[in-house]
């Protein structure tokens, strides 16, 4: 799957030439004018296709955009975003109770520039020598910045998520819905989520 991320921008014009592929006459036309619709859209929530590997999405990139997020031209779309929204609750408690448990290390993948961590310690007490580690693409981390991109994306279901960290030593706690989240692709049948999932793993 393959995302082009946020803006003010609608997301109709490409819900509506979805609708037109469903009339069987009209879906060529519809899958090209979507593709172009896609190619040259600045900062909305649009997926296209399924692939067979991480590398046949990447070469399907629009020319007009930066490949990931590790781009000196991604803006500054989550230094706007130092807050907690009500998905990260679950997340925030499960922090709360690992920190009381003396966990003193956190190692946030995919961070930013540490929005989480502004975040969630304006809502819980942090430990005096709580070590909050952030990892993500090295643009993000100089610059603190992430923008409009094409990224491929791995999806995975649940079941073989869970049993995949579980098999590294891990045993699944919790688990919960990010309706703020959702992934729809169209043209492709029964590939959609409603939301995307939170979990939290203890080491077994």
């Amino acid at each position: 799957m393959a995302l082009t991320e946020m803006s003010e921008q609608t997301e109709a014009p490409a819900r509506g030439i979805e609708r037109l592929g469903r009339v069987p006459l009209l879906v060529p036309w519809a899958r090209r004018r979507y593709a172009r619709y896609f190619d040259n859209a600045t900062g909305l929530q649009l997926f296209r296709g399924k692939f067979d590997s991480f590398e046949a999405a990447e070469a399907s990139a629009p020319k007009t955009k930066p490949v990931s997020y590790d781009n000196d031209a991604s803006a500054e779309l989550y230094l706007q975003r130092l807050r907690a929204d009500a998905h990260d609750y679950p997340a925030l408690f499960w922090l709360a109770n690992s920190f009381a448990d003396g966990v003193r290390t956190v190692f946030d993948v995919g961070g930013s520039v540490g929005i989480k961590y502004f975040a969630f310690s304006r809502l819980t007490p942090f430990p005096f020598d709580a070590l909050w580690k952030v990892q993500d693409l090295p643009a993000v981390v100089e610059r603190g910045r992430i923008g409009t991109a094409f990224c491929p994306y791995r999806v995975r279901a649940h079941g073989a998520f869970v049993k995949e960290v579980s098999e590294c030593g891990f045993k699944l706690r919790d688990h919960w819905q990010n309706p703020a989240k959702f992934m729809h692709i169209p043209f492709e049948q029964g590939l959609d989520l409603d939301t995307y999932s939170g979990y939290c793993f203890d080491r077994a």
